[in-house]
């Protein structure tokens, strides 16, 4: 089991995947996108609100509302995995940042 650590930049306003945010920070494109726990924080240093939903994800529309400092965490799990594939992210603000913790099994 690891821990992985990232702070993801949301440069805009539109609606990201959260598996694209990561493969654009790190380089790895082809890195799982299961994970046994995704937990995702607005930075501290926000502004602005983060949205976390399905693709449809808006400030209307959404699983979570995290204001600076709020963190959202699915897991941990021992099956049924997270997939960061289905996670998607919106700023309310451009230049919001998230920090990401993922789990492995």
């Amino acid at each position: 089991m690891a821990l992985y650590g990232l702070t993801l930049s949301l440069a805009d306003t539109s609606v990201h995947k959260l598996s694209d945010l990561i493969a654009a920070a790190t380089g790895y494109a082809n890195v799982t996108n299961r994970f046994a726990q995704v937990s995702v924080q607005a930075d501290p240093g926000n502004a602005g609100n983060v949205y976390l939903g399905d693709p449809n994800v808006a400030s209307t529309n959404m699983g979570a509302n995290l204001t600076a400092g709020l963190t959202y965490s699915s897991g941990p799990h021992e099956s049924n995995l997270v997939s960061t594939l289905d996670i998607h992210v919106r700023a309310s603000a451009a230049t919001q940042k998230i920090n990401v913790a993922l789990r492995t099994v």
